[in-house]
């Protein structure tokens, strides 16, 4: 089943139409929402607030207008550490202008052990800290490690991943969708 048309249909006709035509709606099949580990979602990303690891609050409104992937990890995580170094690759190559990667450290009572983590594994992207829970249970629940969530730049959350990200899997189309 597709949602809509394929995205490189919906491309194509976008970039024949010209610039005075109405955008042409994109959106990616059901299978390649499957292959890329996600489960569509529509709900608006939590306005709660967070603390970053260099102590000062952010929320999600400080990144609109920007894509957003949230990976909620844990240093105790052997997938999410795996998973840590391609979220920087993926952010790299994506740029930060109209992306970014948030981390955000749960599952642990102490900052000093994230900051003692980070020191030895660290990422480009910012981290925060949710010793508690609570920045996991505003936006639904976690009761995987990682998971994470695709925000599009109007603060919606386009899609849930439960576990790691596959590598390999069609995460451009994604990006290409909630980035539009």
């Amino acid at each position: 089943m597709t949602r809509s048309f394929p995205l490189l249909a919906a491309v194509c006709l976008a970039s024949a139409c010209g610039p005075s035509a109405p955008p042409v709606p994109v959106t990616v099949s059901d299978a390649i929402v499957a292959a890329a580990g996600a489960v569509p979602d529509s709900t608006r990303a939590p306005e709660v607030q967070f603390r970053m690891l260099d102590g000062s609050t952010a929320s999600m409104a400080d990144w609109r207008g920007r894509a957003v992937l949230v990976n909620f990890w844990a240093t105790w995580c052997g997938p999410c550490i795996k998973e840590m170094p391609w979220l920087a690759g993926l952010r790299e190559r994506i740029g930060t202008e109209r992306f970014e990667v948030l981390g955000i450290a749960t599952a642990e009572p102490d900052t000093s052990v994230v900051v003692g983590f980070l020191a030895d594994n660290p990422v480009p992207y910012p981290v925060a800290f949710d010793p508690d829970g609570a920045v996991a249970d505003a936006f639904g629940g976690v009761y995987a490690m990682p998971t994470s969530f695709l925000v599009s730049p109007d603060g919606i959350v386009r899609y849930r991943f439960l576990g790691v990200i596959p590598e390999d899997g069609p995460i451009d189309s994604l990006l290409a969708v909630v980035m539009r």
